[in-house]
């Protein structure tokens, strides 16, 4: 397996803990599965969609974007970037508790 850089989380307070618990369980459940390869190149791909979006990061940053609006759109997000099993699960609970953050 190739070295990755680790790559920081643009959130602070209650929202940077949640963000760490979640990212920790997935790395944790994908080298249970053997699946480090393909989470690493989901979080690679989601990076890179979030960089390069500003509508959405507005969506990420927008209170009013909650519930079924917001699983709606991590669901679009994840057949757009061909997100695996495991990494769309852990977007999809995240969105259904409100905890969106990548």
């Amino acid at each position: 397996m190739s070295e990755n850089p680790v790559v920081s989380i643009p959130v602070a307070g209650d929202s940077a803990v949640l963000a760490r618990r979640y990212v920790g369980v997935l790395l944790e459940l994908a080298e249970e599965g053997g699946v480090i390869e393909a989470v690493v190149a989901d979080m690679t791909a989601l990076r890179q969609v979030w960089k390069e979006s500003n509508e959405l990061r507005a969506i990420a940053a927008d209170p009013r974007w909650g519930g079924d609006k917001l699983k709606a759109v991590v669901s679009e997000l994840v057949r757009i970037c061909n997100i695996s099993g495991l990494t769309s699960n852990l977007l999809l609970v995240a969105a259904q508790n409100l905890v969106f953050c990548l």
